[in-house]
């Protein structure tokens, strides 16, 4: 996010209060270090994330070409094409997102815009981090078939015929029966203390801090031992989604050539149609919330540690 120096957002970091007109001190004493000019442009970051991401691609192609002349003056060849690629894909996210409430901060102003290199912020206790998981389906095919007819009339006058007609579709692969073709299940940990972002590398950094004790636990969980593991991940958002295209094309087209003492005369006449389809769908299913109200609620044996 950009926004414009002015002397409030400045000399008492960051603005005179915080995104929801928070006044305390958490919001409005934080400290700044070489410090964008008034009336400078400013970026700030409003997450980290990082992604792992299995990819996976089962292709076929097929491809048939027949052609027959049943005499000299005619021939007449079929071209035939069928694809189907599906594609599966399931992704990881780590995201750490800023809660704005920054204690310390560095500017790089050796740039039109100054961007914040190095951010510490106190995030209280229970501020989730979360690890979004998403599985995605998708297949695709086209299924495509033509002909051909060429006709020679006598040595001075050929006429082709082209007919296609082709379709392709791009369709969810029907995740768990229900036509989905992307599952996003919202996961996180309300644990976070402290936080600190670092830009100055290659790739960016985050070290935190965390308190699982400071959000009560449900009846049945652990005692809180000072780790972020498994008994600290609860839901948020689930959303199932789906998206899907079918294009049909037809297309003919009649070509005609006719050659005499001074040159050569061509013509033709070509008709096509094209029909796309589009579709959208999404559900979106309330779990524990953004605050993760329910730490602990899914069984430990499905999930895996991602810290």
């Amino acid at each position: 996010m950009m926004q414009i120096v002015t002397p409030c957002n400045i000399n008492r970091f960051q603005w005179c209060s915080g995104p929801n007109g928070e006044t305390n001190a958490a919001y409005t004493n934080g400290q700044i270090t070489n410090a964008p000019a008034e009336g400078q442009l400013f970026a700030r970051p409003n997450d980290l994330r990082f992604y792992h991401s299995d990819f996976e691609r089962d292709r076929t192609n097929a491809q048939l070409t027949l052609q027959f002349a049943p005499r000299d003056d005619l021939t007449a060849t079929l071209d035939y094409t069928y694809v189907n690629n599906k594609i599966q894909e399931h992704e990881a996210q780590s995201g750490f997102w800023a809660n704005r409430s920054f204690s310390s901060v560095t500017f790089d102003t050796d740039q039109p815009v100054a961007t914040m290199v190095l951010i510490n912020e106190d995030v209280g206790g229970a501020k989730d981090n979360t690890a979004t998981q998403i599985w995605s389906n998708q297949k695709n095919t086209i299924d495509s078939i033509g002909i051909n007819l060429e006709y020679l009339v006598n040595d001075d006058f050929s006429l082709t015929l082209d007919v296609h007609d082709s379709k392709a579709e791009s369709l969810p692969d029907n995740m768990g029966g229900i036509g989905a073709g992307r599952l996003i299940a919202g996961l996180a940990s309300p644990v976070g203390l402290t936080q600190s972002y670092n830009f100055t590398g290659d790739i960016p950094t985050i070290a935190v801090t965390v308190d699982d004790c400071a959000k009560n636990r449900p009846a049945g969980l652990p005692d809180c031992n000072g780790q972020w593991d498994e008994t600290d991940v609860g839901t948020n958002f689930q959303r199932i989604e789906g998206s899907s295209q079918v294009t049909d094309i037809q297309q003919a087209k009649l070509d005609g050539s006719y050659a005499f003492d001074e040159g050569q005369f061509d013509f033709g006449i070509e008709t096509r149609s094209i029909e796309m389809n589009q579709q959208q769908s999404g559900s979106l299913l309330k779990g524990g919330d953004w605050g993760i109200a329910n730490p602990g609620e899914l069984p430990q044996a499905l999930l895996k540690s991602l810290i």
